[in-house]
C-alpha cells in the first residue's frame, strides 16, 4: 500500500478520485460498458414501446398515470440492479490502483465472480430497501392522492403536511443510502459475509454520511446536467438538419439517439461515485481504525505472526539457557 493512502478530507476525495479515474480511464471505462449498454437498450425498447403504445389514465401525482409510475419503477430497479452488479468490479480495480498492481477489466470482474453469492445477497439487500419498499409506496399511494388533489380538497395546510412529508421520507431514504454505501467495499475488501458487510457499512459511515450524502449529490447533479446538455445539442441539430434525422419511415430514431446519448453520459459518470466510496472506505478505516499504521507495520514485517522457536533454530531454548549459563 502506498504513501498516498492517508486521512483525507473531502475535497481530497474528489481530487484524487479525479486522478485514478483520468489515469485509469480506459478500465473504468470497460467496467461501465456492459451496464450502460443493457440500460441503453432498455430505455430504447421502452421509449419506442410507449411511442407506438401510449400510456392512457388519469394523471395521478407529478402530472403521471399509474402506468408511467410502473415503467418510471421498472427502468429505476433495472438501472440500480446494474449498477450494483458491477460495484465490486470497481472497488477491486480501485483497490489495485492505490496499491500499484496492473489490473484489466478481467481481473477486475473477479470480485464479482468469486464471491457472486454474498455480491448478489447485498445487491437484492439494497434492491428491497432502496427500490421495492418505496416503489410500492409511491404505487400504493399514488391512486388515493390522485383522487384527492383532483377533488379540490386540499388546503395549504395539507400541502404544507404532504410536503414535509415527503421531505422526510427524502431525508430518511438518503441517509440509509448513506448508511449502507460502504457495504460493498467492505465485502470485497474485507471478505465479509453480506450481512456483516452491511453492519460494518453502518458503523463505518457513523457520523460522516453528510460526506458520501455530498459525493452522491455532486455526481447526480453533474450527470443530470449532461444529460440536459446532450438532449438539447440533439433537439438542436434536429432543428437545423432537418426532421428527417428524427424519423426514418415515421420510425421515431432520434429515441435511439437519445439513448445513446444516455448511454455515453452514464459511461462518464458512473465511474466517479464508486470510486469515491472506495476512497471514502479507507479514509473511514484509517480515521477509526488506524489502517494506514497497520498496512505500515505489515509492509515493514512487524505484524509476522510469532513461531515458536524449534531445536533446528539458532535462538533454541537449550542453547539460550547454555549461552546464559
Amino acid at each position: 500500500m502506498n504513501a498516498n493512502l492517508r486521512p483525507m478530507n473531502l475535497g481530497e476525495i474528489l481530487d484524487r478520485t479525479l486522478q485514478i479515474y483520468r489515469a485509469k480511464f480506459l478500465l473504468f471505462l470497460g467496467i461501465a460498458a456492459f451496464p450502460a449498454l443493457v440500460m441503453m437498450a432498455t430505455n430504447a425498447a421502452v421509449n419506442i414501446w410507449l411511442t407506438f403504445n401510449p400510456l392512457r389514465g388519469q394523471p395521478l401525482i407529478f402530472h403521471t398515470s399509474l402506468s408511467g409510475l410502473c415503467w418510471s419503477a421498472l427502468l429505476f430497479g433495472v438501472g440500480s440492479f446494474l449498477q450494483l452488479l458491477f460495484r465490486p468490479a470497481y472497488v477491486r480495480a480501485v483497490s489495485q490502483t492505490i496499491s500499484g498492481v496492473r489490473i484489466s477489466v478481467r481481473d477486475s470482474m473477479t470480485a464479482i465472480l468469486r464471491r457472486w453469492k454474498t455480491m448478489l445477497a447485498i445487491n437484492l439487500f439494497e434492491q428491497f430497501v432502496f427500490v421495492v419498499v418505496p416503489w410500492s409506496v409511491i404505487l400504493v399511494a399514488a391512486p388515493a392522492l390522485g383522487r384527492y388533489w383532483a377533488e379540490k380538497t386540499a388546503t395549504p395546510i395539507t400541502h404544507l403536511v404532504f410536503i414535509l412529508t415527503i421531505g422526510v421520507a427524502g431525508i430518511g431514504y438518503l441517509w440509509l443510502g448513506c448508511s449502507f454505501a460502504l457495504s460493498f467495499p467492505t465485502a470485497v475488501l474485507e471478505g465479509t459475509s453480506w450481512l456483516k458487510a452491511v453492519e460494518r457499512s453502518w458503523r463505518l459511515s457513523e457520523r460522516n454520511r453528510g460526506r458520501v450524502l455530498f459525493i452522491w449529490l455532486i455526481v447526480v447533479i453533474a450527470g443530470r446536467i449532461a444529460d440536459g446538455v446532450s438532449r438539447r445539442s440533439l433537439y438542436s441539430l434536429f432543428r437545423v438538419f432537418g426532421s428527417h434525422w428524427a424519423y426514418l419511415h415515421r420510425f421515431p430514431i432520434y429515441l435511439v439517439y437519445y439513448s445513446m446519448a444516455y448511454t455515453v453520459v452514464l459511461l462518464l459518470i458512473a465511474p466517479i461515485y464508486p470510486i469515491a466510496l472506495t476512497l471514502f472506505y479507507y479514509d473511514q478505516r484509517i480515521r477509526l481504525e488506524g489502517y494506514d499504521i497497520e498496512r505500515m507495520m505489515e509492509a515493514a514485517g512487524l505484524n509476522a505472526p510469532l513461531m515458536p522457536p524449534s531445536e533446528e533454530s539458532p535462538i533454541a531454548p537449550g542453547a539460550t539457557q547454555e549461552s546464559q549459563a
